[in-house]
């Protein structure tokens, strides 16, 4: 991600240096070290800190190769909703007050997981995209952020699943996570 310099003044605790930070993988694999010139010179710190972000760079990408060999993996039943590591379909439920009541409203969706960001996920809305569309966009996404090879976007994209994992394995775990809708609302959803 990046090599920070901090001069005098400029960190809170009063570091001064450089300060080496990156994400490998996923949000929880979250590296950092610092460079302090009470322990290094200018030159070698500086020098420490950019080919430990050099390493960590090729450990990042390294780590997003071995993301894109999960696209030919075959998922078993329970996990079908992934079609890669970071990128699932779900049914999104937000309940929001209408006419001081509460209405529960449901969402069809392609997830895709943002590295780095946490909670983050970027939402394709079925409804509003169609489902074919709804699902090459969010491949494509996935691909350009996992930088997949053109061959590796092209693989995934022909993984999309079919309407039935909405109809039937996401909706039964809809209705295990305390909610109503039946197979054909869920139905009506998929192909406005």
């Amino acid at each position: 991600m990046a090599v920070i310099e901090y001069k005098e003044y400029e960190h809170d605790g009063g570091f001064v240096g450089f300060r080496t930070v990156r994400t490998i993988g996923t949000e929880s694999d979250y590296r950092q070290k610092y460079f302090s010139l009470q322990d290094y010179s200018y030159t070698a710190a500086k020098r420490l800190a950019q080919e430990l972000d050099k390493r960590w760079k090729l450990e990042a990408e390294r780590h997003v190769k071995s993301k894109a060999k999960n696209i030919y993996k075959q998922r078993d039943k329970k996990k079908s909703h992934i079609i890669a590591d970071g990128f699932r379909a779900y049914i999104e439920a937000h309940t929001k007050i209408r006419a001081g009541e509460p209405r529960t409203y449901f969402s069809p969706v392609f997830l895709i997981k943002i590295p780095g960001v946490g909670k983050g996920d970027l939402s394709f809305r079925i409804h509003k995209l169609g489902y074919q569309a709804a699902f090459v966009k969010a491949a494509k996404k996935y691909s350009e952020i996992h930088k997949l090879s053109p061959s590796n976007r092209l693989a995934l994209i022909a993984k999309q699943p079919e309407i039935t994992l909405f109809t039937e394995h996401l909706l039964k775990n809809l209705r295990k996570r305390g909610h109503k809708l039946s197979k054909q609302a869920l139905l009506e959803i998929l192909n406005s």
